[in-house]
């Protein structure tokens, strides 16, 4: 595993000599031994990074896919989760290597075929007090719900709720609350009325909330303004809502103390929020024509 980290080359050669396929089958033959469960589903999700800036261009995604296609990764992880569910470190492990394996819209449509949603609700239902599951399954929740029938479905399975109440419980532990901004901004993308029923159901509230309990935290401020940006856009009404949260003090703190990483998706949300906002004319013609 070691030898993957920020090598590119390894991981190629490894997966052409035949490691996956060996690693999934020592997954399988040792299901029931935990500590062999994490240390594979790790090793495994290596083949999925890419991270090796000597490369202009890695194999991360052809990597995913022939775990999901050729080794069928998704519903071995997923059966195996029920089996590992009272264990918050393996089923973390299984969580978070499906999630890596999520990067088409036929791979989340396989997953949520296979009871991934249901897992999901399971684990924010059952273990509310375990951040670790409740991150991880956030995260498989956001990779999903990239797919439009899957976030249809995740949207009347009440998924919602169970978002606002994970935040809720562990509104200090950041990357929770990280990737659960991600999941409310892909469930209200471009769907007004996920928009509307995530705000009734109290998410752009939870979401303002942790922006203020975490102001130094770059990728949830990014995430936070992304998530009100889309609960808004398309959604008139939200506004208000959003400006009685206190919103505009929360979004410029974020600019304050981030400036150009977070610049974009603040200014996005502000314009969206009918806001004041500076925009900044990035280019003007110079009143020439193109000579030909």
């Amino acid at each position: 595993m070691q030898c993957c980290i920020k090598h590119e080359d390894n991981r190629q050669s490894l997966v052409s000599l035949g490691a996956v396929g060996a690693l999934v089958s020592v997954l399988q033959t040792h299901r029931t031994n935990s500590r062999v469960v994490r240390v594979v589903c790790k090793a495994l999700r290596v083949f999925t990074l890419d991270d090796d800036v000597r490369q202009a261009f890695g194999k991360a995604h052809e990597h995913a896919r022939f775990l999901a296609e050729e080794h069928n990764l998704i519903a071995v992880c997923l059966e195996l989760i029920k089996e590992w569910l009272n264990d918050a470190d393996t089923t973390s492990e299984l969580l978070s290597t499906v999630a890596k394996l999520c990067v088409r819209a036929e791979y989340c449509q396989e997953a949520l075929d296979r009871g991934a949603l249901l897992v999901i609700n399971d684990v924010l239902i059952s273990f509310p007090d375990r951040p670790i599951l409740n991150k991880q399954a956030l995260s498989l929740l956001k990779a999903l719900v990239g797919n439009d029938r899957v976030k249809e479905a995740a949207m009347k399975s009440g998924v919602s709720q169970l978002i606002v109440a994970a935040m809720s419980k562990h509104q200090m532990e950041c990357t929770v609350c990280e990737e659960a901004c991600g999941a409310v901004s892909m469930l209200a993308l471009r769907v007004p009325a996920n928009a509307k029923q995530l705000v009734e159901d109290g998410a752009g509230q939870a979401v303002v909330r942790v922006m203020e309990a975490h102001p130094n935290a770059k990728q949830l401020q990014k995430l936070g303004c992304m998530a009100i940006r889309n609960m808004v856009s398309r959604l008139p009404e939200n506004k208000r809502v959003f400006v009685e949260y206190g919103v505009e003090g929360v979004i410029h703190t974020a600019l304050k103390i981030h400036g150009e990483a977070v610049k974009d998706m603040a200014q996005a949300a502000l314009r969206d929020l009918d806001l004041k906002v500076e925009l900044v004319e990035q280019w003007r013609g110079t009143g020439h024509e193109i000579s030909r």
